[in-house]
């Protein structure tokens, strides 16, 4: 039995997906962001005076979330609507190696003056992939290096950064594209009307995630995104901009700027990156209108793998630390998901060690893989599990993938959807009652649309099952609830 979070008759995972839909538009339409002199309280929002405000809710979140973009776009250039264009994929090259077929392609990212801008990339298929069966995908980006998407496809560099050939060993499809500059891609982004190669690169990264979805062979509700280094940022870059990337896995690539060498941004405002950097903020950390306290915090819910090792000279830990413990409470408090976000800081330099990949790889298997064995589900159903934090507390004791909660709806005795909304993120399974209980323990009918927007956020994707206890003859209520559910599950969900 797989993990039903995983199953193909999910009702509620679009919905997220849609949200940053609205979220983006929002972003583009709305006026100018401020900017915020503490990068690292992401616990309030500034209104449009300046004045700021606690963020008591993911409403007032999503304010605070939209600034964030605003500002990056402003360092990096804004964000190209998902061109249309064909993908047109070639492929110039197949290589049959052992568990893997690896093939050399080309994609269109999109059509500049007529000509397609085709990006050279690695896809590599796993063999162990059943027919007729659709795999998790991760897409893998390089580090600086001259030879780019080889080096991930295992074609030469450091072979601790193989990680689209070890991944696709291992059950996943991969992909591996050249960033700007780098490998068989010898474009000018700025030629193209770009303000950054890092917008460029996202808007590659975003067609990549199309050409996997496009594929047979890949769940298109199953991305993940892998980098070291250079990769590593684009990783999060790319993540905050595209909402299809469902888990992340960050290997040496970011930490607050601040602690980015003593505050000097010149390393990040040439062209291989964001000028605007030194033309507009003197290269200064303090003038920036954005902090990686704020990417990582955006990313909430989704599950993010980072490793920023101890004796890292370009990021320094201590910078990553207050990244996370900037973000944390966005994951813990207002997401109620702190499990999804994890750090690891081997004692070493500017590397991806083994041990630690192969922690970053269960973290995908955690999040993105459909192979888990069998779920235990605890029930809140009276006794020891009549609150939320009391079954919380349990599995975060238990520890472990396989365990957590068949989230019935109607069985908290107070604060219903406040304790729906605490065990969301740890649901298997979701019993779906007509009625919830009102203060003083009387049952009132059930707002199914917050309760399935609230899965929603959480990123539930499981199923949901209709329990109906009522007075009403089950052979008509049954049907007619029934209805009622799948047209909320079409209008949350996809």
């Amino acid at each position: 039995m797989g993990d039903h979070r995983d199953q193909p008759g999910r009702v509620v995972a679009g919905l997220l997906a849609l949200c940053w839909v609205f979220l983006w538009l929002a972003a583009c339409a709305a006026p100018e962001a401020p900017v915020y002199p503490d990068k690292r309280d992401l616990l309030h929002y500034l209104d449009r005076q300046g004045r700021p405000h606690p963020i008591e809710s993911r409403t007032h979140w999503d304010i605070r979330r939209i600034h964030i973009l605003q500002n990056m776009q402003k360092v990096m250039g804004p964000l190209p609507r998902l061109p249309g264009d064909p993908l047109e994929v070639q492929v110039l090259e197949t290589e049959r190696l052992p568990q893997v077929e690896r093939r050399k392609i080309t994609f269109v990212s999109q059509v500049v003056e007529g000509q397609p801008d085709r990006v050279p990339a690695y896809l590599l298929i796993p063999d162990t992939l059943p027919e007729g069966q659709s795999a998790p995908a991760v897409l893998c980006l390089h580090q600086t290096t001259a030879i780019g998407k080889a080096e991930p496809a295992g074609l030469g560099g450091i072979a601790d950064l193989h990680y689209a050939l070890e991944l696709a060993r291992r059950g996943y499809v991969t992909l591996a594209p050249d960033y700007p500059g780098f490998g068989d891609y010898k474009i000018d982004p700025y030629a193209m009307g770009y303000a950054s190669a890092t917008m460029k690169g996202i808007l590659n990264h975003r067609r990549a995630v199309d050409l996997l979805q496009s594929l047979p062979e890949v769940d298109p509700d199953r991305i993940g995104v892998i980098g070291h280094s250079l990769g590593g940022h684009n990783a999060l870059f790319l993540s905050a901009f595209e909402p299809r990337v469902r888990a992340v896995a960050t290997s040496c690539g970011f930490n607050a700027f601040g602690h980015y060498y003593g505050g000097d941004l010149k390393g990040w405002s040439h062209r291989g990156y964001m000028p605007r950097i030194a033309r507009l903020y003197g290269s200064d950390a303090a003038r920036m209108p954005f902090d990686f306290t704020e990417v990582l915090g955006i990313l909430a819910p989704r599950p993010v793998f980072i490793s920023a090792p101890a004796g890292d000279h370009n990021f320094a830990v201590a910078g990553v630390r207050e990244c996370m413990e900037a973000a944390l409470p966005v994951y813990q408090r207002l997401f109620h998901s702190p499990d999804r976000l994890v750090a690891r800081h081997p004692e070493v330099g500017h590397e991806f060690p083994p041990a630690v990949r192969r922690e970053a790889y269960a973290f995908f298997d955690r999040w993105l893989s459909g192979k888990r064995g069998v779920i235990l589900g605890l029930e809140n159903h009276g006794g020891i599990t009549t609150r939320a934090e009391t079954m919380i507390g349990i599995l975060e004791k238990v520890d472990s993938p396989w365990a957590g909660i068949n989230l019935d709806t109607g069985n908290f005795l107070q604060d219903p959807y406040g304790q729906i909304e605490a065990c969301a993120p740890y649901a298997v399974n979701v019993q779906v009652k007509t009625r919830v209980m009102a203060p003083g323990g009387k049952p009132v009918p059930a707002d199914w649309g917050r309760i399935l927007q609230t899965l929603a956020a959480a990123g539930y994707k499981g199923y949901l099952a209709l329990e109906y206890e009522g007075e009403e003859d089950p052979v008509t209520a049954v049907p007619r609830y029934l209805r009622e559910l799948k047209a909320l599950a079409a209008r949350y969900g996809a």
